[in-house]
């Protein structure tokens, strides 16, 4: 369920009212089989929660060797299942960059830019990717990086 949304409010009438009136995402009913998934999810035992960070943070390692590959700059430790990147001031535009990256190298990073104006200069790596495809990303640069010197 990894990039699945799934939430609910509890309290106070009037701090619920406060959230309603500013809701986004509220107004029609969450996919059934999303909250299924959900359920079964929140059952599962510590051990399977702990195997799965266990998997994620393992992921979020090689994401950080990749990025510094890319001599981009992240905040390491931040929770989620993305890490945002910076991009270097010698990298003029940022799109640029990360079209050359997936249509040179097959690699892709969000552009930071897609979620709003805070992302601008910015990239954003997924963690949910399986570990094979990070270390393949990770080999490709460091090859062109080999070549380049």
């Amino acid at each position: 369920m990894a990039g699945w949304r799934v939430s609910m409010v509890v309290g106070d009438k009037s701090y619920l009212n406060a959230v309603l009136s500013v809701r986004s995402n509220i107004d029609s009913g969450m996919f059934r089989p999303v909250q299924l998934a959900a359920i079964q999810a929140l059952k599962n035992s510590r051990i399977w929660h702990n195997q799965l960070n266990e998997i994620y943070n393992r992921r979020r390692s090689l994401v950080y060797q990749l990025l510094d590959y890319l001599g981009l700059s992240y905040e390491k430790g931040l929770p989620g299942l993305f890490v945002w990147a910076k991009a270097p001031d010698y990298v003029g535009d940022v799109e640029d960059f990360l079209d050359n990256l997936l249509y040179e190298k097959g690699i892709f990073l969000a552009p930071g830019k897609t979620f709003g104006k805070n992302g601008i200069r910015y990239a954003r790596a997924s963690i949910c990717v399986p570990d094979k495809i990070i270390r393949k990303a990770i080999e490709k640069i460091k090859l062109h990086q080999e070549v380049q010197q």
